[in-house]
């Protein structure tokens, strides 16, 4: 970290401790012998008798401070420098008389230069321009000040900002050169840094010449020095994907090779751009070679980080790193098109896509393996704590201090697993496994975002599409195949406001271009199939693919047998399930009242049968759902007749605790026949009362808030006469049932509207009910793509569950129960095709 180095600089000016386990000149020895570990324990000591002694002395604390922060640096523990550098602004506010000091704006600064580690761009602009405006009060314009206005060049640069960018960095390079003396002289390194942000600044500006000056200048600097050589990388390495962007191939990978030091960042960025160049040179061997490499540094790159962070700073690492790993391993197999690289690109698309879903339930399986009874503990008070983030609080204080509770008890379980993600790839995502599972008339397909050619050259630029993995029986190696490009697809089938006439256009008068685009692609690798393992990305996420039609007048789902999977490398095969037990929620009382008074509710039935919600006095309250009492009532009746064990909560029995309660020991099926909601952006969220008083603890967290289901007494807490709390006010988010476990549920049925909606990631899929109940362990889910009449869900759930309690399976039940659908007068898709199985 290069703003730490400085740090051993000062210390001869600050008064010297007593009275520790080791003395301060023991603790620096160690840390200048690159044996700073050995001395953590004293310094965490040290840095807590000053923080707690009665009489104030700022040196003493800052000495504590700033060797306990290096320690931590040098160990690339990053997390534990931010609450470092938290508890100390904390102490020093309560203790310090002057609020403007040496080492308060260099806390400050410190504070906002490890969140630009953590990539928080918008913490750390925070932290700098409070020692910023500090600096200025005292009108003191030293280094200090010179890498404040640096660090916030380079936030601004980060956020592409480039107008605010320009301002920072054009200000820091005059303090420099006023104050401090020319830059290429320095014997700082933040000045050398100065120069690679301005290099980027003006990259992006389209000033190649003068980037590529910049960078040059920072390599030919100071050539003795070894402290300054991961700069100088840091520069090549920008010189190098200059000279890539301006295509001097040879010279970028020439660069790229001179870069000497071992960071995992860095080895992570030196072997994708040299399989980049490599594949632009048609060197396809060298590609593939240095792309193995790129993602054997991914998996290293990711150890090294997220293991030391808590989920808001891991997400961001994740978010970055799995995007480039699947985009850029997609494009090498579809331009080579060799074994290995679709090998490798199947292969991350899958760890890409199941890592971060599966993370909580896979780190929770290895912890909770031993010591069950200390650690059973540890992990409820852990998810307790994280729901609590979601809701409002009194102060900040308060929020805070539960913030950083799950920090800590989150790194602790993380330390306490001993997970290794190279040993997780090599055991989940063995091809020969899938392949061997499969019968000879079964294929796998797995949809991909995928970059397709604007040209004929790689250099004509791309543009985002669909293509598939395919495997069948046998296979060591899938086939890769282009299917369409996204736009063309996008504009006959997308539509979140989908009305009955569009729904029905999509799988009628549309269906025949969507064959086309979608389904013809793939006819050399289905022809002969009897059934298709498919996973869906993004937007595919929301058709019903087995309801498009064929030009023979089957519908795809009629010609094929079609397994929508969420994992492609653990198939299950359906056969017929026991199901011995099933809890049933339906029509809750919204109002939790026994009935609402005149003017409260207006209910309005449309003609064909669909409740919708018409306000009159209490606009926003959801209105009930007499129809789904009759609903589960019918399914318990039914499943009473086949003795299966069967519970009903209806009315105010219907409620969020209820199902909380079922957490860990739930039934073989859980149905919820009642509302489901979805926040489609972010305008909507804002005029949304519930969401304004909820708190995202990290991204994911905050999407995850954006749907649910409802359940008794919701309508207070959604029109904003309640407060929401993690207990239960009605509304139950995807993120709260995310952190349920399920593990016990083998088939969650969402009889409510949209409950397959969510928002689209490339990445972790979509972030929404489906994603929820996955984590929480449910195996099976039968979901709705739109808004569903009740009379006709009613009919479908009954015969649905009469099929699957005579022993068919989830899949041929559902389709059975369409079929008779149809018979009985529902010809539309709009009444017939909304549910669909997502194992």
């Amino acid at each position: 970290m290069k703003w730490l180095i400085c740090f051993l600089c000062v210390l001869s000016s600050l008064t010297c401790l007593s009275n520790e386990k080791l003395s301060l000149e023991e603790c620096i020895n160690l840390i200048e012998a690159g044996r700073g570990a050995e001395a953590q324990k004293s310094l965490q000591v040290l840095f807590s008798e000053q923080a707690e002694a009665e009489l104030w002395n700022e040196d003493r604390f800052a000495t504590a401070f700033m060797l306990l922060s290096n320690v931590y640096s040098s160990e690339g523990q990053l997390r534990k420098v931010s609450d470092l550098c938290r508890e100390a602004l904390k102490v020093f506010n309560q203790k310090s008389k002057v609020a403007n000091t040496e080492f308060s704006r260099q806390l400050w600064r410190l504070s906002g230069a490890v969140q630009v580690e953590l990539k928080d761009y918008d913490n750390a602009i925070r932290y700098l321009q409070q020692s910023q405006w500090m600096y200025e009060d005292e009108s003191i314009y030293d280094m200090g000040y010179f890498t404040v206005l640096t660090l916030l060049g380079d936030c601004y640069l980060q956020k592409s900002d480039f107008v605010t960018a320009k301002l920072y960095i054009d200000e820091a390079e005059e303090v420099h050169n006023t104050y401090l003396g020319k830059i290429t002289d320095s014997k700082f390194i933040d000045s050398y840094s100065l120069l690679n942000y301005k290099g980027l600044l003006l990259q992006a500006l389209g000033k190649s010449s003068s980037a590529e000056n910049c960078f040059k200048s920072v390599i030919t600097s100071r050539p003795d020095d070894i402290i300054l050589e991961s700069i100088k990388d840091i520069a090549r390495n920008n010189l190098a994907v200059l000279y890539s962007i301006t295509g001097r191939y040879d010279e970028a990978i020439m660069t790229f090779n001179s870069m000497t030091t071992t960071t995992p960042a860095l080895q992570y960025s030196k072997a994708q751009n040299i399989a980049m160049n490599s594949l632009i040179k048609s060197d396809f061997d060298a590609a593939i070679d240095f792309m193995a490499s790129y993602n054997l540094a991914g998996f290293s790159y990711l150890q090294s980080n997220i293991f030391d962070f808590a989920e808001v700073e891991r997400e961001r690492y994740w978010s970055e790193i799995s995007d480039q790993m699947m985009r850029t391993n997609n494009l090498l197999a579809l331009w080579t098109n060799k074994d290995k690289a679709r090998l490798m690109g199947f292969q991350i698309n899958s760890f890409v896509r199941d890592f971060n879903l599966n993370f909580q339930q896979i780190i929770k399986k290895q912890y909770l393996s031993r010591e069950l009874p200390k650690r059973r503990k540890v992990w409820d008070e852990y998810q307790l704590n994280h729901g609590r983030l979601s809701y409002g609080f009194e102060s900040v204080e308060q929020h805070d201090s539960i913030a950083l509770a799950v920090i800590e008890t989150e790194r602790r379980i993380l330390s306490e697993t001993g997970f290794e993600i190279q040993d997780f790839f090599q055991d989940n995502y063995d091809i020969q496994k899938v392949s061997s599972q499969l019968s000879g008339d079964e294929v796998v397909i797995d949809f991909i975002y995928s970059s397709i050619l604007k040209g004929d050259s790689i250099t004509d630029g791309f543009e985002e599409g669909f293509s598939i993995y395919s495997l069948s029986k046998g296979d060591s190696v899938p086939l890769l195949t282009e299917v369409c490009k996204q736009r063309d697809l996008a504009s006959l089938v997308y539509n979140r406001d989908a009305d009955e006439v569009f729904i029905n256009n999509v799988y009628t008068e549309n269906s025949d271009s969507i064959y086309r685009l979608l389904i013809e692609p793939m006819l050399p690798i289905i022809n002969g199939k009897r059934k298709i393992y498919l996973r869906p990305i993004g937007y595919l996420s929301s058709i019903n693919i087995e309801a498009i039609s064929m030009p023979d007048g089957r519908r795809f789902g009629e010609a094929y047998e079609v397994e929508v999977v969420s994992d492609v490398f653990n198939l299950s095969k359906h056969k017929s399930i026991e199901f011995p037990d099933i809890a049933l929620f339906g029509d809750p009382d919204f109002f939790n009242r026994q009935s609402p008074a005149t003017g409260d509710l207006a209910m309005h039935i449309s003609p064909n049968g669909e409740y919708n919600l018409m306000i009159s006095e209490n606009r926003g309250n959801w209105g009930l759902l007499p129809w789904t009492k009759t609903e589960v009532e019918n399914v318990s009746n039914l499943a009473s007749s086949r003795n299966i064990q069967n519970v009903i909560f209806i009315g105010k029995e219907a409620s969020e605790t209820a199902i909380k309660e079922l957490s860990g020991k739930s039934p073989s099926i859980l149905h919820f026949a009642t509302h489901g909601y979805f926040i489609a952006n972010n305008e909507s969220a804002r005029q949304n009362n519930f969401l304004q008083q909820t708190t995202g603890y990290s991204w994911g967290n905050h999407l995850m808030l954006y749907s649910g289901l409802l359940f008794s007494g919701a309508n207070d807490v959604w029109n904003g006469k309640a407060k929401p709390n993690p207990v239960d006010d009605g509304v139950l988010t995807s993120d709260e049932i995310s952190r349920l476990d399920f593990g016990n549920t083998n088939l969650v049925v969402l009889s409510a509207c949209d409950t397959g909606w969510g928002h689209q990631n490339g990445t972790d899929g979509v972030m929404g009910l489906q994603r929820a109940f996955r984590a929480a362990g449910a195996k099976t889910m039968v979901t709705s793509l739109w808004k569903v009449p009740d009379e006709a869900t009613a009919l479908l759930m009954q015969q649905f569950y009469t099929y699957l309690f005579s022993k068919h399976s989830v899949r041929d039940s559902l389709r059975l129960a369409q079929e008779d659908l149809r018979s009985a007068g529902y010809h539309d898709p709009y009444y017939w095709a909304a549910f669909v199985v997502i194992d």
